[in-house]
C-alpha cells in the first residue's frame, strides 16, 4: 500500500507523503499529470478540514493546483478528462466551477468528454454554474439514459434517495420539462413498476405537477408489467404470487388454514366454521367473531392487517422503494389485507342469509350495549337502508364514522355527549387527534435512543461479527449467549458500549448478559410497533416506567395505535399518502364509475375501519370499568 492509499484510509499525513507532495510541487506543468495535481488537491481538502497543517503551506498547495488548471487548454479539455482516475472526476469539475473556466469549454467539447470517458452526471450537478451553463447537454444526456430520469424525479417523488446537494438547472427543473422526462420514462423498456406507481400517485407541488394523463399511463404501465410478470410462469413464493381464498366449512373447528406451494405460486386457503357461526348469532358474539374467528385483531386488540416492514421479504428489502409519502405496501400486507377484506365480505353475506345486517349490530353496540354495560348513553349511529346499493351505503356510513369519532372525543373529555355542541362542529375529525380514556395507553420507541437500540439488536447489518446461520442478528445471539468482554472486536465496541450505557447489556461475572426485562419489551415494539403496558403485571409496568425515564420509550394516548392511525389515513385520506386509496374523497366528492363488485370491496374497507374502532372503544370502556379506582391510569 503506497503512502497515498494509507492516507485515504487513515486521514493521517506521514512524512513520506508530505515529501512526495513537495517534490511534485517543484515540478513544472509538463512533468505533472492531471492525476498528480488532483491527488494534491484531494489531500489539501482533507488536511484543510482537519486543520492539521500550517495555513501558509496549504495555500501554496492550493495556488499550485489552481495555477495548473488556469493554464489548461479548455478547448481540448477532453484530452485531460479521459486520463482522469475515477476518484478525481468530482474534483476536476469542482475546480473548473470555482475558477469559472467552464465558459471556455466549447459545448461540443463538453459532449466529447462523455464520449471519451463516461462521467457521473452527479459530479456535474454538484456545481450550479457549470450545470446551468450546459443545461441543454445535460438534458440530452438524461433523455438518452432514462435511469437518470428517476434520479432527477427523486427530488419530488423520493426525497429520501435524492442528493440534496445537486443543483438541477432551471431549464430542467420546471413543470414542462419534468413532464417531458416523465413521458420519456414511460417509454423506457426497463422502467421499474414500483417507481411507475410512485409517479402515478405523486403529490403536486409548485415545480412538480405531473399531468393527470401521464399519471394514468404510469399506472397502466405498472399494472401491465406486474400482470406480465405474475402470469409469465416465472413466479414463486418469493416473487409475491400468493393466491388467497376464504370460505365456510361446517367440518372445521373455529377456523383452519391450509397452505399449498405449487412452485409457481403459494396458495393459502382460510376456512371458517359455518357450524359455529350458525350456532352463535347473538350480537355480542358476532362482534367477538371478528377477533376470535377471523383474527382481525390479536388478543390485545391490535390490528393484524397493517403494513409492517418487519415482514418484508429479502427481495423487497433489496429492491423495494421506501418513500416517506408512500404507505409501505409489502407482500405480507397485501396478502393479509386480502384475507381480512375477504373475511368481512364472506361474513357479511353469511349474516344476511340469516336475516342479520352487520350495520344493525354496530348500531346496537353504540346505542344499546354501551348503555346496558357501562351506563353510557347518547351515542348515535345512523345506518343506511338494507337494500341500498354499496355506493349509497358507503356515502352514508362515512359521515357516520366521522360523527362517532367526534362523539367519542367529546366523551373522553367531558364524560358526556352534548349534541347541541357537536351539531355545530362541521370540520372532519382528524383521527390522529382522537384521544384515549387510558392515559399513556401505548408505548413506542423514542427515535433518538429506543430505535437505535432496536437497530443494534435486530438489524442484520449491525454487530455482524455475531451473526451466523443460527443467529441472524445480534438480538437472536444474545438471547442465547453471554459475551466475554475480551472477545469483543474493535468494530463492535461502539454499538456494544451504547447497549451497555442504556442498560440493555449488563456485566455479570466478567461477561455481558442481556437485560431480558428491557429486551422483551423492545422486541415486542420492534415487531408490533407498540406495546400496551396496561395488559401486564406490576413488574412489567415498573420496567416500562424505568424505560420511559431513560428516554428509551415514549407514550401515546390515542384511541387507535399509530400504525392503526396510519392505516386509517391510507384507506381514507389522499393528503396522508401518495398511494392512498382515498376512499373518503372518492365516495363523497367524486363521480364514481365503478362496478358493483368494486363498490362492495370499497364498502368492506369502510366496515373494516368501523369494526376496528368498535373493538378499540369497547376495549377502553371495559378497562375503565374494571379500573375505576385508579382513574383509568396505569401510570
Amino acid at each position: 500500500m503506497d503512502d497515498y492509499e494509507l492516507f485515504r484510509l487513515t486521514g493521517q499525513l506521514n512524512d513520506s507523503l508530505e515529501k512526495n507532495i513537495e517534490a511534485l510541487l517543484k515540478k513544472d506543468d509538463n512533468n505533472l499529470s492531471i492525476n498528480d495535481i488532483l491527488k494534491i488537491y484531494s489531500i489539501y481538502l482533507i488536511i484543510k478540514k482537519q486543520k492539521s497543517l500550517d495555513d501558509k503551506i496549504l495555500k501554496l498547495w492550493k495556488d499550485r493546483v489552481f495555477k495548473y488548471f488556469a493554464l489548461l487548454p479548455y478547448a481540448e479539455i477532453s484530452n485531460y478528462f479521459k486520463r482522469l482516475d475515477s476518484e478525481f472526476t468530482d474534483k476536476f469539475w469542482r475546480i473548473i466551477e470555482l475558477q469559472g473556466k467552464y465558459k471556455e469549454i466549447p459545448h461540443k467539447e463538453f459532449i466529447k468528454c462523455e464520449k471519451v470517458k463516461q462521467y457521473n452526471l452527479g459530479d456535474i450537478l454538484l456545481n450550479k454554474r457549470l450545470a446551468q451553463y450546459f443545461e441543454h447537454e445535460i438534458l440530452d444526456y438524461i433523455k438518452e439514459r432514462p435511469i437518470w430520469i428517476s434520479r432527477i424525479l427523486d427530488k419530488y417523488i423520493d426525497p429520501k434517495n435524492y442528493n440534496a446537494d445537486w443543483k438541477i438547472p432551471n431549464g430542467i427543473d420546471n413543470v414542462e420539462t419534468l413532464n417531458e422526462l416523465v413521458d420519456k420514462y414511460l417509454e423506457y423498456d426497463k422502467a421499474n413498476p414500483d417507481y411507475l406507481m410512485l409517479i402515478a400517485n405523486a403529490f403536486d407541488t409548485g415545480n412538480f405537477n405531473i399531468d393527470d394523463e401521464l399519471k394514468y399511463r404510469a399506472k397502466l404501465k405498472a399494472d401491465s408489467i406486474n400482470d406480465e410478470f405474475f402470469n409469465s410462469g416465472n413466479t414463486s413464493q418469493n416473487s409475491g404470487m400468493i393466491e388467497t381464498t376464504v370460505s365456510l366449512d361446517p367440518n372445521v373447528p373455529l377456523y383452519d388454514i391450509n397452505t399449498t406451494d405449487t412452485g409457481e405460486k403459494l396458495r393459502i386457503d382460510y376456512k371458517f366454521s359455518s357450524s359455529w357461526l350458525s350456532k352463535y348469532l347473538d350480537y355480542p358474539t358476532i362482534l367477538n367473531n371478528f377477533i376470535y374467528v377471523f383474527g382481525i385483531t390479536d388478543l390485545h386488540y391490535r390490528a393484524t392487517y397493517l403494513s409492517n416492514p418487519f415482514y418484508d421479504s429479502w427481495a423487497e428489502r433489496l429492491f423495494g422503494f421506501s418513500v416517506p409519502s408512500y404507505y409501505h405496501n409489502n407482500m405480507y400486507f397485501r396478502h393479509t389485507l386480502m384475507r381480512v377484506i375477504g373475511s368481512i365480505t364472506l361474513y357479511r353475506h353469511f349474516l344476511e342469509e340469516n336475516d342479520i345486517n352487520l350495520e344493525d349490530v354496530i348500531k346496537w353496540f353504540f346505542e344499546k350495549y354501551l348503555l346496558e354495560e357501562f351506563d353510557v348513553d347518547k351515542f348515535r349511529f345512523n345506518i343506511p337502508k338494507s337494500d341500498a346499493s354499496f355506493l349509497e351505503k358507503s356515502r352514508q356510513i362515512l359521515p357516520e364514522i366521522d360523527g362517532l369519532l367526534k362523539q367519542y372525543s367529546y366523551y373522553v373529555k367531558h364524560k358526556d355527549i352534548d349534541w347541541k355542541y357537536l351539531n355545530t362542529q362541521a370540520k372532519p375529525t382528524v383521527i390522529n387527534n382522537v384521544p384515549s380514556m387510558i392515559q399513556n395507553k401505548y408505548a413506542y420507541l423514542t427515535p433518538e435512543i429506543g430505535k437505535e437500540i432496536s437497530e443494534c439488536l435486530f438489524n442484520d447489518q449491525k454487530l455482524i461479527t455475531f451473526h451466523n446461520e443460527k443467529y441472524k442478528n445480534f438480538g437472536a445471539y444474545i438471547e442465547h449467549n453471554s459475551i466475554s468482554t475480551e472477545t469483543i472486536k474493535d468494530i463492535d465496541k461502539p454499538d456494544i458500549n451504547f447497549l451497555i450505557k442504556h442498560n440493555i447489556l449488563m456485566l455479570k461475572d466478567d461477561k455481558l448478559v442481556l437485560n431480558r426485562k428491557y429486551y422483551w419489551i423492545i422486541k415486542d415494539i420492534y415487531i408490533y410497533h407498540e406495546f400496551e403496558p396496561y395488559y401486564y403485571d406490576h413488574d412489567v409496568r415498573e420496567t416500562v416506567k424505568k424505560m420511559y425515564k431513560a428516554h428509551i420509550i415514549r407514550f401515546g394516548s390515542t384511541l387507535l395505535s399509530q400504525d392503526e392511525i396510519n392505516f386509517f389515513n391510507y384507506v381514507m385520506n389522499r393528503h396522508s399518502y401518495a398511494n392512498s386509496l382515498e376512499i373518503r374523497n372518492k365516495m363523497l366528492h367524486q363521480h364514481v364509475d365503478e362496478s358493483d363488485s368494486e363498490n362492495e370491496e370499497t364498502y368492506s374497507y369502510i366496515i373494516l375501519i368501523l369494526i376496528q374502532i368498535v373493538i378499540r372503544i369497547n376495549e377502553e370502556f371495559r378497562y375503565v370499568d374494571e379500573h375505576k379506582s385508579v382513574q383509568y391510569k396505569w401510570y
